[in-house]
């Protein structure tokens, strides 16, 4: 009985990593391919101002947005932040400003048409001004940008 239920236990932990990967996460494989290019841009410019990340998506559709992706930092894996690639600088601004004005304890920030959500960040903390520095920093208009 103990060998069937180790046995069901394992199946069912492989499942549910299989699911994670394919309806939510993928944080492996080759960044250049998967993830599109103005994400790949921001990913490379984090880490040339010292904010190393992992990047993969986030395969959830949302309206108005291109592509959505998980930045991971590399000196503490249990921190990491969303940014959004939006068809427009106007919809990125404005899902920045209700992020902001919300109850939930969000930073956000826009430049062109990404959006940088930091949920459950301290504003005060030098890892959170060290990317919000990076983010404003980086020239998204110049990132190939321009949706698919």
């Amino acid at each position: 009985m103990r060998v069937v239920l180790a046995a069901l236990s394992l199946v069912g932990l492989a499942a549910g990593i299989g699911a994670a990967w394919y309806f939510g996460f993928d944080l492996g494989g080759d960044v250049r391919r998967e993830v599109p290019p103005p994400l790949v841009a921001l990913h490379d410019h984090f880490e040339k101002n010292g904010v190393d990340t992992r990047v993969g998506l986030v395969r959830i559709e949302i309206a108005g947005v291109q592509a959505r992706a998980l930045f991971t930092l590399k000196a503490d894996a249990g921190r990491s932040f969303i940014v959004m690639w939006f068809g427009s600088a106007a919809s990125a601004a404005r899902q920045a400003a209700e992020f902001n004005a919300s109850a939930r304890p969000t930073i956000a920030a826009a430049n062109s048409g990404l959006l940088l959500q930091l949920s459950n960040w301290q504003a005060d903390d030098p890892a959170t001004r060290r990317v919000l520095g990076a983010f404003n920093s980086f020239d998204a208009s110049s990132a190939d940008a321009a949706p698919r």
